[in-house]
This record gives structure tokens, sequence and C-alpha cells, in this order.
């Protein structure tokens, strides 16, 4: 893979990749959703840079929880929903060591917004995907 399209796994390279996506046409933004649904443990290491720890921390995760990440991950870009990464720069003492993923995700269904549409209400453009890293 061309290096140029591999991003920091940080606050600002998700930034970046999100960017990227955006110039992509619908067809190469489904290729690229369809690439996450085969599996999160290899999509993440192909699209960002990872360190030894952070690929020992993704092998650890349990297939299922990765099953659900993927399909979210994978449905907020085929529906250009913005997708965040929050990761802080410092990193943990020892005491602090335990590392958990907070997942938010918000979005109407296409029925709802339709709906929402025809009937000339407000269109909701606050939906989103958002991944927080925190340490205990």
């Amino acid at each position: 893979m061309n290096k140029r399209f591999r991003f920091p796994f940080t606050t600002n390279g998700a930034a970046q990749w999100r960017q990227w996506l955006a110039g992509l046409s619908p067809v190469q933004r489904h290729a690229e959703a369809q690439q996450v649904l085969q599996g999160l443990k290899g999509f993440l290491p192909h699209r960002f840079e990872l360190d030894a720890e952070q690929l020992a921390f993704l092998d650890s995760l349990q297939d299922a929880l990765c099953a659900l990440w993927a399909t979210q991950l994978a449905y907020a870009i085929d529906e250009q929903l913005p997708i965040a990464l929050v990761k802080p720069e410092r990193r943990p003492t020892d005491d602090e060591s335990a590392k958990f993923i907070e997942v938010a995700i918000r979005t109407r269904s296409m029925a709802a917004l339709a709906a929402a549409m025809d009937r000339e209400d407000e269109v909701d453009n606050g939906d989103y995907l958002t991944f927080t890293i925190h340490y205990r």
C-alpha cells in the first residue's frame, strides 16, 4: 500500500483520513466500507500507522466487539457520517495502564430522514460516529 494513504493513529490522523474519504467517489467510499467489514483487525493496520503496543491491544479485542465496530464504521463511511477518534496525546502512567474505548453513534434511519425532508422539517446534521480512548 502506498504510504500516503496510511494515516497516524491519532485524533489528527483520523481527521486527515475523514478528509481523504470526503474526496472519494461513492464507489470508492463503498469499497473502503467493504474493507472495514472484512475485519477491523486487518483494516486498521492497513489504513493507519499502529505501533507494536497498539497492534497488541487490537489483537486482544474480542471478535464480537470488532465486528460491531466494523459494522458501525462501515455504515458511517457509506452514509458519510463524521467519524472522529478522540485519543489523548499523553501516554498513561503504569497506574493508568488499563485502556478502554467509548463509542458514540448518532444517526437517523434513512426512512426518518426522508420523512423529515418530505415534511420540510429541519434536517438534523448532527449525526456522527466517535471513538474515544480513555485510560484508567
